[in-house]
């Protein structure tokens, strides 16, 4: 019996940890070792009041607590799933009422424990994000999909950033639907549906197609991918000063509601994370509020969130283990100095999907990933010492 009970105790456990990975905003929970996931949440701030869960979704919780109640052994372990452009994660109402059916009606449910967890956590992210709809489709400008399809296509066959001008000219049918939907969809990054297809279409008559999507794919390079990886122009700026050949930047936090002992912890693997050879980020607990400094407020919530209208308000989840609030919360920091997402999520809106996947299953920035071996990029601490300093 105590045999049985341990073993419960820990499949649970395990199940707990695994779902956090799956639900925490703009990160996720440490990874154990030797595996890695990729579910990140955005940086929104979402409405005090959650919206009521949709039917579909009340359907999937009690069918995926029904069979794991049944079959506890075949929900542990279960391996994790990671998304990169070429296979992104792609959320509807209608997928997820189809693959509910799916399983639900299969006389060898069981066996279907692999897609009901999913089919489980990812309705969970689809309802965690649906308040913020309207922003995500926003962001939908910033799909790199088109961009990295073109990249990875001109250098596999050309070893280069372009095509030659001669691979867009006498098309079969395939590769001109395949021409024509990574161009359009460059192009409407920036302007309107009407004029992107005229544009195309006049390039395509006069066999310039190779010129429009250099343009295009430039244009989005500087103001779309390569805008992920700088500080934000509202970001804020903070004290700096020198200790030897070392820049220090000093935040000064404030969080009466959070255990000093706890938070101070998580504070020093903030500042281990944000530290180099030439810079270190030092943090001050206060305890009064002081007009400039960061506040951290408790959330029972499992999102973790820097709201990208105040950069100086950090929302923590409380539902977390020490080590993921660890990772997050330096996550959550990065946010605070300026710098943005750099995994892509958006929700489209004609086809009412929410789209998420990262740029790649071996990018190491921790502001686009928390699997194993992220870190902070050399070049961050070096937009922090330019544009970030105030000097007294």
């Amino acid at each position: 019996m105590k045999d049985d009970s341990c073993l419960k105790f820990r499949q649970n456990l395990f199940l707990v940890l695994f779902l956090g990975l799956l639900v925490i905003s703009c990160g996720k929970a440490l990874p154990l070792p030797g595996r890695s996931d990729s579910m990140m949440l955005s940086e929104y701030s979402c409405a005090p009041e959650a919206t009521a869960d949709l039917a579909i979704s009340k359907g999937i919780a009690t069918l995926f607590f029904e069979q794991r109640n049944k079959f506890p052994q075949a929900y542990f372990f279960i391996e994790p799933r990671a998304y990169n452009f070429e296979n992104p994660l792609v959320l509807s109402v209608a997928k997820m009422q189809s693959d509910y059916v799916s399983i639900k009606a299969d006389s060898h449910i069981e066996n279907r424990s692999t897609d009901l967890f999913y089919l489980y956590n990812y309705n969970q992210r689809f309802e965690s994000q649906r308040c913020q709809f309207t922003a995500l489709a926003e962001k939908k400008k910033f799909d790199l999909r088109p961009y990295l399809n073109i990249s990875h296509k001109c250098f596999k066959k050309f070893n280069g950033q372009f095509c030659d001008d001669s691979e867009f000219i006498n098309m079969d049918r395939e590769k001109e639907e395949w021409t024509r939907g990574n161009a359009l969809d460059l192009c409407l990054s920036f302007s309107k549906t009407i004029s992107c297809n005229q544009e195309y279409k006049q390039n395509k008559i006069n066999n310039t197609l190779g010129a429009m999507i250099r343009k295009y794919y430039t244009r989005f390079e500087k103001e779309r991918f390569e805008a992920l990886f700088r500080l934000r122009s509202t970001h804020n700026r903070y004290h700096c000063s020198r200790s030897g050949e070392k820049l220090v930047m000093t935040l000064r936090v404030f969080a009466p509601e959070i255990d000093r002992v706890y938070l101070q912890e998580l504070l020093d693997a903030v500042e281990t994370t944000w530290t180099n050879d030439k810079f270190s980020l030092k943090t001050v607990l206060i305890s009064s509020p002081e007009k400039d400094a960061i506040t951290i407020f408790p959330t029972t919530k499992a999102v973790s969130y820097v709201p990208d209208d105040d950069n100086r308000r950090v929302y923590l989840s409380q539902s977390l283990d020490m080590l993921t609030s660890m990772r997050i919360l330096a996550h959550e920091f990065g946010h605070v100095l300026g710098f943005p997402d750099c995994y892509i999520e958006f929700f489209d809106d004609k086809k009412k999907e929410l789209v998420y996947y990262e740029i790649s299953k071996n990018y190491t920035n921790i502001m686009c990933s928390l699997k194993n071996g992220v870190r902070v990029p050399e070049d961050y601490f070096t937009q922090l010492e330019q544009n970030s300093c105030i000097f007294n």
